[in-house]
């Protein structure tokens, strides 16, 4: 029900727009100059609201219109709309082209504005492109730009998109932080479309540290402020963005019925609009779903739609995927040659991106393959790929745990702190009103010494006030201080403590000297061989080679071999008789 009363919307959206294009197209007609650009970018707008794809010629042509004038200004803002056009059309080369263009354009003519707009969309073009490290530089400076001026909504939206490139590196405290300030700008300017899209954002971080419940909570968010959206400007983009993602949602819960019901509804706004990006999205979805249900026919059917989709708009974000599932569907029907080779370029485009956990899954399967070819060396190669990968996923599985614990405290905390300043506003603005309503009444009922002398008697119990609250923060700074103080003097004992046992143990390191190894030594004279090959006396070598030093004697059965007569002289003169202890 819910999907053919949004079908019957949109085909509503879409008779009304056609009434409207045909008096713009009238206006345009009897129009010059710089009035029949503006009107032929109102009209291309009109028509991208249901097409992109059917917007892009009008697009084009009130470029062509705009160049024919020699005005810079409105050079700059055809080629912007174009390129967002493009864009939206998830065609991330020509936006790249049109955007550079009207970049050089703005700097020649110092708009700042149109400077930060441009580096916001050429970084997300990077991110289509998966090449999110260009990406994050060209959001940083077009961050740089924007905070020069006094506009919230481009650094909101700044702000959104670097939030999404560290969430996909992991860094989930650094993007949240970034949500939050994106949020403050979007609700200062009351921008719905930057709170819808920042929603669906963090329900994406959710998804990714398997967080359902949060990233479903925020899914329907965003998915209500796009119907609003929808409800004024006829857009329905949003929508299916959202709709898509609650499918990709509902696929990891296990849910494959409800998932199925969005992915559906997702490809049947999206086949409208003609975005190949998008219904690539879909057909993905719809893949996944009949992967998971083990209908292989059908899943490899949509894979392949997806993956040519992705090949027509010369775009590799998200092929990775695609490639992983077509190459695991021909391996369970018996083709590993073909398998094989999806599952390469999978592990290519997967390593390109970064794409851990694809890595992992890919190296597993093509170890399979090759041992079950008897390929021990390349079996042998992968193992060792997929060991480390391993390690690294493992840690990172950790890492999203850990991240996911902190990111759910850092939320509950801000929704303290929120609902207390909400507080104190609250009653700020009732002490207000109270104070307004007394003033009024003793402006009225009151003589004017007697106002004086309440004025004053109010004023010293604000001060009073004041000055106890001073007295106690002091108190709070002034025993803070102490505790810091502590712990600075015992940090300093530690690290002294630390550094003269590093010295005593330094000392006693190179006091030690040990002989080891296989040493050569004489059979007969007990002399050893040195490193020059010379054979020199063992108590010397080991002195050479220790720290040992030799006092020289003779034992007892040497004095017999080497001086027999002294030995047999005090054997005589000792007392045959005598016993020990006489």
């Amino acid at each position: 029900m819910r999907f053919w009363i949004i079908l019957l919307c949109f085909s509503l959206q879409i008779l009304k727009a056609d009434t409207v294009t045909d008096s713009l197209q009238q206006l345009i007609g009897q129009s010059e100059g710089a009035r029949k650009v503006d009107l032929t970018l109102q009209l291309a707008g009109k028509v991208a609201v249901n097409s992109r794809r059917n917007a892009i010629p009008i697009y084009n042509r009130a470029v062509e219109l705009a160049k024919t004038i020699n005005d810079k200004t409105i050079i700059s803002a055809a080629l912007y709309a174009a390129g967002e056009n493009y864009y939206f059309a998830g065609n991330a080369d020509s936006t790249t082209i049109l955007m550079n263009e009207c970049l050089q354009i703005a700097r020649e003519i110092g708009d700042s504005s149109r400077i930060g707009q441009c580096l916001l969309r050429i970084g997300n073009c990077y991110t289509l492109l998966n090449e999110q490290e260009l990406a994050e530089q060209t959001y940083l400076e077009a961050l740089a730009v924007i905070q020069s001026l006094d506009d919230p909504i481009l650094s909101g939206r700044t702000l959104n998109n670097l939030a999404n490139i560290y969430g996909r590196w992991g860094q989930y405290i650094k993007a949240l932080s970034m949500y939050d300030r994106a949020r403050e700008y979007f609700e200062e300017s009351g921008f719905t479309e930057g709170l819808g899209w920042l929603n669906f954002s963090i329900a994406r971080l959710y998804k990714q540290i398997s967080d359902y419940e949060n990233a479903l909570k925020h899914s329907q968010q965003a998915l209500h402020y796009y119907q609003q959206i929808s409800e004024a400007t006829e857009d329905s983009s949003g929508i299916m963005i959202c709709y898509g993602q609650l499918g990709d949602i509902y696929i990891q819960i296990g849910d494959f019925k409800k998932a199925m019901e969005y992915h559906q509804t997702a490809l049947q706004l999206r086949q409208k609009t003609g975005v190949k990006s998008a219904i690539a999205d879909s057909y993905r979805g719809l893949g996944e779903i009949y992967y998971f249900q083990k209908d292989y026919d059908r899943a490899m059917d949509y894979f392949q739609k997806a993956i040519g989709l992705r090949r027509d708009i010369k775009t590799t974000l998200g092929i990775a995927t695609l490639m992983k599932y077509v190459g695991l569907i021909y391996l369970e029907q018996g083709n590993t040659k073909k398998a094989r080779n999806y599952l390469k370029g999978a592990l290519s485009l997967a390593k390109k991106g970064k794409q851990k956990n694809i890595e992992k899954e890919v190296l597993e399967k093509m170890i399979l393959i090759y041992l079950e070819w008897k390929d021990y060396e390349n079996a042998c190669r992968y193992f060792d790929r997929y060991v480390a990968i391993s390690d690294s996923v493992l840690n990172f599985s950790v890492s999203n745990k850990i991240s996911s614990y902190r990111v759910n405290n850092e939320i509950l905390k801000q929704q303290k702190e929120k609902e207390n300043l909400i507080r104190e506003m609250r009653i700020a603005e009732l002490e207000l009103d109270q104070q307004k309503n007394t003033q009024t009444r003793l402006l009225i009922l009151l003589i004017a010494a007697l106002i004086v002398s309440l004025v004053i008697i109010f004023m010293y119990r604000q001060k009073s006030r004041a000055n106890k609250t001073l007295v106690s923060k002091n108190m709070e700074i002034a025993s803070a201080h102490r505790k810091l103080q502590a712990e600075i003097e015992e940090r300093k004992r530690i690290e002294k403590e630390r550094e003269e046992l590093i010295v005593e143990l330094k000392d006693s390191l190179s006091k030690i000297k040990t002989l080891s190894g296989l040493i050569p030594i004489c059979a007969n004279c007990k002399k050893i061989r040195n490193d020059d090959g010379y054979y020199e006396q063992l108590e010397k070598y080991i002195m050479s080679h220790s720290d040992a030093v030799f006092s020289h004697g003779i034992c007892p059965d040497c004095m017999k071999q080497l001086y027999p007569d002294i030995i047999k002289n005090e054997n005589v003169d000792s007392d045959p008789e005598e016993k020990p202890g006489s």
